[in-house]
Parts: structure tokens; C-alpha cells; sequence
């Protein structure tokens, strides 16, 4: 989780979710929301960011997911 707003972290992501090119560039899919998350291969999954929200009202099975990816 980034508590840092500062962080290289979320200019990376911001950069990432706001440009088509720089997605492409770096060969990532940034998915958005608990199912496209949860459905994704994890051999794919390179970085996990949550929300302090998502992660106070994630249930035991998300927050096992969250742990072993981030």
C-alpha cells in the first residue's frame, strides 16, 4: 500500500493509467476493480496496489490474495 503520495510508485501508476503509449511501452495492463484482479493469471500479476479502503473492507480470502501479491 503507498502512504507516500510523493512516491516514484504512484507517478509510475498515474503515468501508466493516464497514457496508452507508456502502457505499451512498458507491455503492462493495468486492471481496475476486485474480478478483473482476482481473474488474472498470477504469473502475470508483476505489482499490486489497493486502496486503505479496499484492504480495511477486504474480506479473509482478498486479503491472503493481497498479502502473497504485494
Amino acid at each position: 500500500m503507498i502512504t507516500d503520495t510523493s512516491t516514484s510508485s504512484l507517478k509510475k501508476i498515474s503515468e501508466l493509467s493516464s497514457r496508452k503509449k507508456s502502457r505499451d511501452a512498458s507491455k503492462v495492463f493495468i486492471a481496475e476493480g476486485w474480478r478483473l484482479v482476482a481473474e488474472a493469471p498470477e504469473e502475470l500479476i508483476r505489482e499490486l496496489y489497493i486502496s486503505a479502503s479496499f484492504n480495511a473492507s477486504a474480506d479473509a480470502d482478498r486479503k491472503r490474495f493481497i498479502s502473497e501479491h504485494s
